[in-house]
């Protein structure tokens, strides 16, 4: 099985790479209300990986996961939102798990690092949640995926500056932006995703560029 996290806007987008790729046998599952998994059915785990592959090259969150038995019953356990204090969840993306309802969910993309399973994210996000009680200016240095400074303004914090040198950080400031977005913070929207469109490279986050000049063109400096 593959699974390919998307959104109600990309899940056509989604479809067609896979059909290119020769898969046919898509299924459509809405794990939260701005989260769609494209669920593709492969035969062969080769493929999968191949296809995965591909997916991947041209800027799909894709997995893939097993079909059956006590292999899919860890990946479950092992991709199971974790929430904390009845104030955060951290989610990895194409988890198939229900999220509807659930508090501060901050979705994490490939590599995953931060998921809350580690007992030194545990350790810092009970730090934030003793810490932050609302308005906080928040630096993150050496911030990787950013789930630590997403997690900052889910509880409350007014402004995140998040600052590291890998590749990852055009992740972390995509995911900044449009939730930040998504919670009305239109100033703290468009500092992210001024810097993510103008370093971002195009030939992975092309349509994300796209995505986030449009924005910008929306709203005031």
């Amino acid at each position: 099985m593959i699974v390919v996290a998307a959104t109600e806007d990309t899940v056509a987008r989604t479809r067609d790479r896979l059909r290119a790729l020769g898969v046919t046998d898509v299924q459509v599952a809405a794990p939260s209300a701005a989260r769609r998994l494209v669920l593709a059915t492969v035969t062969d785990a080769w493929e999968a990986e191949r296809i995965v592959a591909a997916l991947r090259a041209a800027g799909e969150l894709a997995v893939s996961r097993p079909d059956s038995g006590v292999r899919l019953e860890e990946w479950r356990r092992h991709t199971a939102p974790r929430t904390f204090a009845e104030r955060l969840t951290l989610a990895f993306a194409w988890s198939e798990h229900d999220r509807h309802g659930l508090p501060g969910v901050i979705e994490l993309g490939l590599g995953g690092f931060g998921s809350g399973q580690h007992p030194s994210t545990r350790l810092l996000i009970e730090e934030l949640l003793a810490r932050i009680t609302g308005g906080e200016r928040v630096l993150d240095v050496g911030c990787g995926s950013g789930v630590l400074g997403l997690g900052a303004l889910a509880l409350g914090a007014s402004h995140l500056t998040a600052v590291d040198l890998k590749p990852d950080l055009w992740d972390a400031l995509w995911n900044l932006g449009t939730k930040a977005a998504e919670q009305g913070k239109t100033q703290q929207a468009r500092k992210a995703l001024e810097q993510f469109a103008a370093g971002a490279p195009p030939d992975r986050y092309g349509p994300d560029i796209d995505k986030a000049k449009a924005f910008l063109r929306q709203v005031k400096p």
